[in-house]
């Protein structure tokens, strides 16, 4: 306790000394604990974001529409033939005008089937979904994005509004007109496209009326029966579209999950060096200490001829200064980290809009916390042993 006392005291007697050796160290552990508070919490973020949209969920999809189109029938064939698969849905897709009578946006058109928004896990804002006589009788009617919403209809309810869709055929143009019964949530992503943008449509009335696709579809969703039979279905899948695609691989099979691994790594990598790019200033901030420790034992030569000449031995010496290097980077790490604490505080809100998020946990701090005191007792081990070694009578001799 006495050696900490005086290491205390030789601290504040040189503030400035010590507020100089610190710098280094806390600039280094802000830079690393908010980065990877920063890493953590988006990629917490991004799971969970991913995870929502249905972990059951396998989309298929075409690499050659033209050669090897995704068909109607397909859907059903893997309903029956794939026995961890319980459900399947298809989707026609495409991009068009989409004009209102206060605006107008190119957009995607998205022709759904009944169990799409349930499947999908999206929700609507305000209005309904399609009713089943919607898909029956072909119904011109259509479930808009709140943000294409916003667009279209500013400050105003578009449920009840007509929407439409122009199409250019030829040399003519075609104007398919239909009314808004839905305005769907935001919030959810899919496959990287934000569906608070699409117009949705039933999809015998997209089927009719826009894309005659003649039983061509632009993607289909498997539902695996359980999370746990999801690489089983996907296995089954793949095995029922390389009969159908002639043994040619011209097909995608994905499920959230490999997505989630893939954007995993991907954040996991940048984390890792954008840490090391920041550890450097920590590097730094160790030779900083270093250096100011051996000017420090420079500068009490004579005080620690005196010390040694009534009595202090060579390890009380050492101590003392490995203490005060260690009370350095402690003190210093704990300002690192309570200015880490604020600044993820203020990116939390800062970096919402750019699905950014900050998350500080306990362990981020005490491995924090460690490097910092770790760093110290590396870093004043030379002056401190430097000191110990000095010769009482040359020691009292310098001036």
């Amino acid at each position: 306790m006495e050696v900490i006392i005086e290491a205390l005291r030789s601290l504040w007697n040189n503030k400035m000394r010590t507020i100089l050796s610190m710098l280094g160290i806390v600039i280094g552990i802000t830079s690393v604990v908010s980065i990877a508070a920063l890493g953590e919490g988006t990629t917490a973020s991004v799971t969970e974001s991913i995870s929502s949209l249905g972990a059951k969920n396998i989309t298929i999809s075409s690499f050659s529409s033209y050669a090897y189109p995704l068909l109607y029938s397909y859907g059903m064939d893997i309903e029956e033939m794939c026995p961890n698969v319980e459900n399947t849905i298809v989707t026609l897709q495409g991009n068009y005008t989409i004009k209102s009578d206060y605006g107008d946006d190119s957009e995607t058109v998205l022709g759904i089937e009944e169990e799409y928004m349930d499947v999908m896990q999206y929700d609507i804002l305000s209005g309904s979904d399609f009713s089943e006589e919607d898909h029956l009788n072909k119904n011109s009617v259509a479930i808009i994005g709140n943000v294409l919403a916003e667009t279209l209809y500013p400050d105003m309810d578009p449920v009840g509004q007509m929407v439409y869709v122009i199409q250019d055929i030829g040399n003519f143009t075609k104007k398919n007109s239909f009314e808004i019964v839905g305005v769907m949530e935001s919030g959810t992503t899919n496959q990287f496209s934000d569906p608070s943008n699409f117009l949705y449509i039933p999809f015998s009335t997209a089927e009719a009326r826009i894309f005659q696709s003649q039983g061509e579809i632009s993607n289909l969703v498997a539902v695996a029966s359980s999370e746990d039979t999801v690489s089983k279905a996907m296995k089954e899948i793949d095995y029922y579209l390389y009969r159908e695609f002639d043994g040619k691989e011209y097909y995608r099979i994905s499920n959230q999950q490999q997505i989630l691994n893939v954007m995993n790594d991907t954040l996991g990598l940048i984390s890792f060096v954008l840490i090391a790019v920041a550890a450097i200033s920590l590097f730094v901030g160790g030779i900083g200490i270093m250096n100011i420790m051996l000017v420090s034992v420079t500068e009490r030569t004579r005080e620690i001829g005196i010390k040694m000449a009534i009595g202090a031995s060579r390890k009380r010496i050492l101590t003392e200064f490995l203490v005060e290097s260690v009370l350095i980077t402690f003190i210093a790490g704990i300002i690192g980290i309570l200015l880490a604490l604020a600044l993820t505080s203020s990116l939390e809100h800062i970096a919402t809009s750019m699905s950014l998020h900050a998350r500080l946990s306990p362990e981020i701090a005490i491995i924090a916390f460690l490097v910092s005191a770790g760093i110290g007792l590396l870093s004043g081990l030379y002056p401190a042993n430097k000191a110990s070694r000095l010769s009482p009578i040359e020691a009292l001799r310098y001036e």
